[in-house]
């Protein structure tokens, strides 16, 4: 099974009917986290990313109806009786994101909006502080956080403990061609991937693996 990642934006989700058409095919479980929401938006983001993930799924042969998700000790959701099929789920502002993959896999989409140097020196480790602290003034910093960002949570949501795993305990190096984790005992481990999708956010998602994936993001219409 190949590793995919889906994208969308939620904007059409705006429309009641389309809202109340999917929302009707999302299993219990999904409904019942879409509806724990307050805000109109997040019960959007919730259900673009069910719908991501049910896309995936019958894309592969099987009933999105048919999946028993249950959470992980660290809170990870996981395919508890299709032990071959692991999956990550992303959302910010208007855009969602999924992943799909064999191998164990996390993906992150971010508006890139304000960030300032304070951010870097409290959640980043010390290698990725001194390559940032060189481009605070510089117009690059902005979307050169936010790719550390989107790669740093990828990777913490493959390995299936999210921020149980300090920022500040490894560091990725994103000043060669195809960034990789600055720690030669775990650098093949993992395979990360970028996606410039649009201009205003930033997508990635990293495999647990040791062999090299291209991936094509698929962009995906409510």
């Amino acid at each position: 099974m190949e590793t995919k990642v889906l994208v969308a934006s939620i904007d059409k989700l705006e429309n009641q009917d389309l809202y109340d058409y999917y929302y009707e095919k999302m299993p219990v479980y999904r409904r019942e986290k879409i509806d724990r929401y307050k805000f109109d938006n997040d019960k959007r983001l919730s259900l673009g990313a069910g719908i991501l993930l049910m896309r995936a799924v019958e894309a592969e042969g099987f009933n999105f109806d048919d999946l028993k998700i249950a959470l992980t000790e660290f809170g990870k959701p996981e395919i508890t009786n299709l032990k071959n099929i692991r999956f990550s789920l992303s959302h910010s502002k208007s855009r969602v994101m999924c992943a799909i993959s064999e191998n164990e896999i996390g993906c992150d989409v971010e508006l890139k909006k304000n960030a300032d140097f304070s951010i870097v020196q409290r959640f980043f480790a010390n290698s990725e502080i001194d390559y940032l602290k060189q481009e605070c003034t510089k117009p690059e910093f902005l979307d050169d956080f936010f790719r550390i960002w989107t790669l740093k949570e990828s990777y913490v949501k493959a390995k299936g403990m999210g921020f149980y795993i300090p920022f500040d305990s490894f560091a990725i190096d994103i000043s060669s061609e195809k960034p990789y984790l600055d720690d030669i005992m775990l650098r093949d481990s993992c395979q990360f991937h970028e996606f410039d999708i649009e201009e205003e956010y930033k997508y990635s998602c990293c495999s647990i693996c040791t062999y090299e994936e291209k991936i094509v993001p698929q962009i995906v219409e409510f």
